[in-house]
């Protein structure tokens, strides 16, 4: 498997770790898709594609479950010198009980973070715009929807390399909130990402909560001249992100 025209223009564009995580992160929510019926049948037991769980499976097949997701970004993340290990443990996010589930931890200068690209890919192929839910969690930020054996792996005590972080889009008030969704508007081609911390109280369920969301986007919106345009979104109560994209 030949990945140096991945990591080339990796290595061309990136100008710190970074942008080349995200790039990354980026190219395999592009170019991976989930692999649905091998899912089924590993859920019975059963293994009948084992490229699904490997780098190969993700980024020459272009289908894979979340092994092949996580063994892919560490593999590329690797062969650009970017410290990275998969991570083997459960997850309950599209599921009312732990399945299990495959993830990454990759280290930039002694910190150490969570990334779970899997998961991202799945709201990216609904939405049509990147995600960055999972990108550079805490231990405790992951734990909300994650499982795994503490023992084995570092510590990961740091979110300043969260997507969120970087760009200004952490809302610790309905303020805040109202203007990211203010500034989001004013370009309508790119999209609306904010997470919300806890001190925003929101409707319940999961569903009034999203709703909730979109009406308030939609709202900022339309005071905004010559705004004409619907918007569909996602909200992870587990994340607290919202993502969001305006439509034509």
């Amino acid at each position: 498997m030949n990945i140096q025209p991945i990591t080339s223009a990796i290595r061309s564009k990136a100008t710190d770790e970074y942008t080349a995580l995200i790039m990354i992160y980026e190219y395999i929510q592009k170019n991976v898709k989930y692999d649905y019926k091998e899912l089924e049948h590993a859920l019975k037991g059963c293994v009948t594609r084992r490229d699904a769980y490997t780098a190969h499976g993700a980024l020459v097949d272009g289908y894979a479950v979340c092994q092949g997701f996580a063994e892919a970004f560490t593999l590329i993340a690797k062969s650009i010198g970017i410290e990275c290990i998969t991570v083997g443990g459960l997850s309950t996010i599209h599921s009312n009980k732990p399945v299990n589930h495959a993830w990454n931890i990759f280290t930039v200068k002694n910190k150490h973070y969570h990334a779970d690209v899997t998961w991202d890919t799945n709201i990216y192929k609904v939405l049509g715009s990147y995600s960055y839910n999972y990108f550079a969690l805490s231990d405790t930020e992951i734990m909300t929807d994650h499982e795994w054996d503490f023992t084995q792996t570092p510590p990961c005590t740091y979110s300043d390399m969260s997507y969120y972080v970087k760009n200004k889009l952490n809302a610790n008030n309905k303020d805040q909130l109202e203007a990211i969704f203010i500034k989001a508007a004013r370009d309508p081609s790119v999209p609306v990402h904010a997470k919300l911390s806890l001190n925003i109280d929101l409707p319940t369920p999961f569903e009034e909560a999203q709703k909730y969301l979109l009406q308030l986007l939609m709202k900022k919106a339309s005071k905004i001249p010559g705004f004409g345009i619907s918007v569909s979104g996602f909200w992870n109560e587990n994340t607290r992100c919202f993502t969001a994209r305006f439509e034509p």
